[in-house]
């Protein structure tokens, strides 16, 4: 099983509860997977009465490790979120553009998210790196012709001031 990145929707503390959630038990699938062992505990025995804010810490300190694997591409085209944007004060999750996405959204909380979602959301992601990746290349070399051309400019300029100065020079000692 692959790891697969957060959506683009915005900073973790932006990722409703119930988005994080998924995230946390997916990754206790995955460690239950690796462990010999044996099984993780249930999701949400390990929570007890601790459903406060400190239950959440691993899973927002996870979150933000995996946006800061993400780059400065997946968050530069956010929107900031301050703690009006978190999941205690919004009932809507992010908008992450897939049919799935929408569909676990309406289902509510705790509602398990779809690991094609996730990967079309990553496949979304890439091809919008990628496309700002050629933008910018295209920006680049615009500039850079637009650079060329003003070297060949200012070396005919020097090219005429220099026979300029030569032709005035000649003239001088004739004179």
């Amino acid at each position: 099983m692959a790891a697969e990145g957060l959506p683009a929707g915005g900073p973790a503390g932006a990722l409703p509860g119930w988005e994080l959630e998924a995230w946390y038990q997916d990754l206790q699938e995955v460690l239950a997977a690796a462990e010999p062992s044996g099984p993780s505990p249930i999701w949400g025995a390990e929570q007890g009465a601790g459903s406060g804010p400190e239950g959440c810490e691993l899973d927002a300190a996870l979150a933000a490790e995996l946006l800061e694997l993400l780059g400065p591409e997946s968050t530069a085209t956010t929107e900031p979120a301050g703690l009006s944007g978190s999941a205690s004060s919004g009932n809507s999750p992010p908008k992450l553009g897939t049919e799935e996405d929408e569909a676990g959204a309406a289902a509510g909380c705790g509602v398990k998210r779809k690991r094609c979602s996730s990967m079309a959301a990553s496949r979304e992601l890439a091809k919008r790196r990628e496309r700002a990746n050629e933008q910018r290349m295209l920006e680049l070399t615009a500039h850079n012709e637009q650079l060329r051309e003003e070297i060949r400019r200012l070396s005919a300029e020097v090219e005429r001031t220099r026979a300029a100065l030569i032709d005035r020079i000649v003239n001088l000692r004739r004179a």
